[in-house]
């Protein structure tokens, strides 16, 4: 099984990425798009942190 490698991380914004993710989404993906990676990267971020406080907001109702 693959262990995740964690000292090579690239961090942007909140996140901690794999550097070969980086990679694509920097060099293949958003080039294709014309959109900047950076960008697409923090809007990410803030994706997963609402959906982080919604998951967690839904979980604690459940517990009452």
């Amino acid at each position: 099984m693959n262990q995740l490698n964690t000292e090579k991380r690239v961090t942007i914004g909140s996140l901690s990425i794999d550097p070969s993710l980086e990679a694509l989404v920097r060099e293949e993906i958003m080039p294709g798009l014309g959109l900047d990676a950076e960008d697409f990267w923090n809007s990410f971020s803030q994706i997963l942190n609402d959906l982080t406080t919604v998951s967690y907001t839904h979980l604690r109702a459940h517990e009452t």
